[in-house]
């Protein structure tokens, strides 16, 4: 069961069970998958329906695989995941260093360039360069420094926890926004790396919940930014799609009309596949 299950998903993408599929089960792995899943969920008394469903071109004759793992994870991280759950090294063309996206040849342009070239915000004529999304998510420093920083900025996001379990929200923001602050201040990290990534989210989230919009808008760029690149390789993946959504939502409701058009037209065209066009946020 621990290795044929599948975390069942609601439409926003959060766990709700687990379940086994046997003819799902017999798709293989890949971290450059061609297909993805999705769950319809109806009455209570029915069990989820599991959707296979093609993420990209897929010629005739080529084995259908999806992902066992979370995307947005670097290459050995991955593979280590695999391993232990699945019993297999994956070999896959990402794992394999040849996924590349689409990036400034400048690395001090990178910061936000995915969200705002994406969304009409900045001129399209950038000099830019295939790069392997392992390279573009990773950080420079040494191992020491490397681990020092992430460390620094893992601790930071467990006291955050305790203020926020103990009602003092303001020490909470304060604290994830140190978390966050670390990585920029070393220079050492691509502003797409996954521990930055991870830091971001709880940020976010905590802005929201204390009704800060506008610096969440800043922090929800960010995070489309790091999707876009960690998920390059999988045009209509769900979790890009929802945070763009969430863009456009909190974009609607700051009065940044133009740019809530623009991510909703770019959440549409992922969702319009993750999701299905039947499902009620595509349709809305």
């Amino acid at each position: 069961f621990q290795q044929n299950n599948f975390g069942v998903t609601d439409s926003l993408y959060a766990p709700i069970g687990e379940a086994v599929y046997p003819h799902a089960a017999l798709l293989n792995h890949s971290c450059s998958p061609n297909c993805i899943l999705r769950y319809k969920i109806g009455l209570k008394s029915s069990p989820p329906q599991l959707e296979i469903v093609a993420c990209k071109d897929i010629s005739s004759g080529e084995e259908l695989v999806h992902s066992y793992v979370d995307l947005v994870l670097p290459t050995e991280t991955r593979r280590n995941r695999l391993r232990d759950t699945h019993g297999f090294i994956c070999e896959c063309i990402r794992c394999a260093g040849q996924c590349t996206v689409e990036l400034p040849r400048d690395r001090q342009s990178w910061m936000l360039w995915p969200t705002k070239e994406r969304l009409g915000e900045i001129p399209s004529s950038t000099p830019t360069q295939q790069i392997d999304i392992e390279e573009a998510i990773g950080g420079r420093s040494g191992e020491a420094e490397h681990l020092q920083i992430v460390n620094t900025s893992r601790m930071l996001q467990d006291q955050a926890t305790r203020a926020m379990v103990n009602g003092n929200n303001d020490l909470e923001i304060q604290l994830l926004q140190q978390a966050v602050g670390v990585f920029l201040l070393s220079g050492g990290f691509s502003p797409f790396h996954n521990e930055l990534y991870t830091a971001r989210c709880a940020y976010f989230s905590a802005l929201l919940a204390n009704g800060k919009i506008d610096e969440g808008i800043e922090q929800c760029e960010h995070i489309v930014s790091s999707l876009s690149v960690c998920l390059g390789n999988v045009k209509h993946h769900p979790l890009l799609g929802l945070q763009l959504y969430t863009l456009g939502d909190l974009c609607s409701g700051g009065g940044c009309g133009q740019k809530a058009a623009n991510a909703y037209r770019w959440a549409y065209e992922i969702m319009s596949v993750s999701h299905g066009a039947q499902d009620p946020m595509v349709q809305a």
